[in-house]
C-alpha cells in the first residue's frame, strides 16, 4: 500500500499564521479570474503583508500505475504580487475586514482494489480566510489541480469546494472514498 502525505510546510503555516488579527485587502493573480477560478499563483495581500499561494505536481508510483497528485506551498510574495495588481487582476471581496481565523483545507483519499486497500492520500488542498461579515476559500482544484478555486461565502458552511471525486472512475473493482476536514492553523503549528 502507498501513503501520501502532503502537508503544508511549518514556514508556509507561520506565513498564514502572521495573518490572523490584520485587516483583508486582496487576492489576485497573473491571469484574470474565471468562472472562480485563478491560476497559480495566488497572491492574498493584507495590510500588514503578502504571501503566495502555488502549486506543485509530482508523480507517484503505485503498484504498476502512476498517480499524480499536487500539494500547496505557501511562500513570500514575489514579483506575481505586483504584475497581478498591474494587470488589474485583483480582487477586493471583504476588503478592510479583520482576517479572524485562518484554517487550512485537508483532503484525504483511500482507494482500493477488490477490497484491498493499495493507496491513501493525505493532502493540504487550501486555506479559508475567515473574515468579519465574511469567509474566503482557495482551494486547489482537486488531487491533481494546478490552480484554485475562490469560493465567497457569509459563512463557513455556505462555502463551496470543488468535488474530489469528479476526478476518479469508480468501478466494481476499484472504489474510492474521500474526506475534508478543516484545520486551524494554529492548531497544527501547535503539534
Amino acid at each position: 500500500m502507498t501513503l501520501i502525505t502532503r502537508h503544508i510546510e511549518r514556514s508556509g503555516l507561520e506565513r498564514l499564521n502572521a495573518l490572523e488579527g490584520t485587516l483583508w485587502e486582496s487576492l489576485g493573480s497573473v491571469w484574470p479570474m474565471t468562472n472562480d477560478f485563478l491560476e497559480a499563483p495566488v497572491s492574498v495581500a493584507s495590510d500588514t503583508g503578502n504571501l503566495s499561494l502555488n502549486t506543485v505536481l509530482e508523480y507517484f508510483a503505485v503498484d504498476d500505475d502512476e498517480f499524480s497528485f499536487s500539494s500547496i506551498r505557501i511562500d513570500k510574495s514575489g514579483s506575481e504580487f505586483d504584475q497581478s495588481r498591474r494587470d488589474g487582476n485583483v480582487y477586493f471581496h471583504g476588503k478592510g475586514e479583520s482576517i479572524g481565523q485562518i484554517l487550512v483545507v485537508r483532503e484525504t483519499l483511500c482507494a482500493t482494489y477488490q477490497g484491498n486497500t493499495f493507496l491513501e492520500a493525505d493532502i493540504d488542498f487550501g486555506v479559508v480566510f475567515v473574515l468579519e461579515n465574511s469567509v474566503i476559500g482557495i482551494s486547489k482544484r482537486g488531487f491533481h489541480g494546478e490552480d484554485f478555486v475562490v469560493s465567497r461565502a457569509s459563512s463557513i458552511d455556505e462555502l463551496h469546494f470543488f468535488d474530489s471525486a469528479k476526478e476518479w472512475s469508480q468501478s466494481l473493482m476499484v472504489r474510492y472514498e474521500f474526506g475534508r476536514k478543516l484545520v486551524k492553523v494554529s492548531e497544527l503549528l501547535s503539534t
